[in-house]
């Protein structure tokens, strides 16, 4: 599996033990997140489907959209990331 794939659904409990100290913010990246596009694609910034978590920390705290559009390396929208699940990913789990 790839990494995003390991610290956000370990299939193991010695892989969830193995990882439980990574701050997967730093290794999730927004493609991976992204869903299909399915209807109209939200209007404002964008983010790169190759940027981490961590690195959109500002972006996904101050836009309060519930999606933002996520581009590939040649500014195509490719997906959609939903704005709580990255948070998720940053802060922690909410529930």
């Amino acid at each position: 599996d790839t990494p995003d794939q390991i610290v956000l659904d370990p299939k193991t409990p010695y892989v969830k033990r193995f990882i439980e100290d990574i701050e997967k913010s730093r290794v999730v990246h927004a493609g991976v997140l992204a869903k299909a596009i399915n209807g109209t694609v939200p209007k404002g910034p964008t983010v790169p489907s190759d940027a981490t978590i961590h690195s959109l920390a500002r972006q996904l705290i101050e836009d309060d959209r519930a999606e933002l559009p996520v581009v590939d390396a040649s500014g195509n929208v490719t997906g959609i990331l939903n704005r709580r699940q990255a948070l998720n990913v940053l802060l922690g789990d909410d529930r």
